[in-house]
């Protein structure tokens, strides 16, 4: 198990047991476990903490790999089940992000992937908590697909190809109750 990846073992006072605590999560050790070097510029974008973060960068500036990395590094800090999604305008486009996310799953987490289906756009992996957490892929072109799940996160691909109404009524409500980003 990659070192980003470790419960911590604590003393408890009132008696020789040990407890477990949640298991701590550290990205960069994550990252640096499995392989992904981020340039400086890319590690800027995955050191900030911000519910909302918005890339305008150039051609072959590695946001796919970038949004695949960070899709990854959510999924398995999770402690309980999780899910999340990629989206993007169209399905050509979210295939293409998802389809680096599935690569990089199996490249890097090969003994934590659990179902993985290029089809269906849909990855399963066991997260630190021991769940299970989901990454689906996901189109905009038709927004009532985009109904009834409650998210921990979105990744949103080509977001200025999308309606404001498909993010106002439709993706940020899904991360409403999980207080997800």
């Amino acid at each position: 198990m990659p070192r980003g990846i470790s419960p911590q073992l604590v003393f408890k006072k009132t008696s020789s047991d040990f407890i477990i605590k949640k298991p701590a999560f550290n990205k960069f050790l994550f990252f640096q476990d499995i392989g992904y070097k981020p340039r400086p510029d890319q590690m800027q974008v995955h050191m900030d903490t911000s519910d909302i973060q918005v890339l305008a960068c150039g051609t072959r500036w590695g946001k796919t790999k970038l949004a695949a990395m960070e899709a990854l590094a959510a999924s398995m800090s999770s402690t309980r089940p999780s899910w999340g999604w990629v989206v993007a305008p169209s399905y050509v486009l979210a295939e293409k992000v998802f389809r680096e996310i599935l690569f990089q799953a199996r490249m890097r987490l090969k003994g934590l992937v659990l179902e993985a289906s290029d089809s269906k756009m849909k990855l399963k992996i066991c997260n630190i908590g021991k769940h299970v957490s989901e990454i689906w892929g996901k189109t905009a072109e038709n927004p009532d697909n985009l109904l009834g799940e409650g998210l921990d996160w979105v990744i949103v691909d080509e977001a200025a190809r999308i309606k404001q109404s498909v993010w106002e009524s439709y993706l940020s409500q899904r991360l409403l109750d999980r207080n997800g980003w």
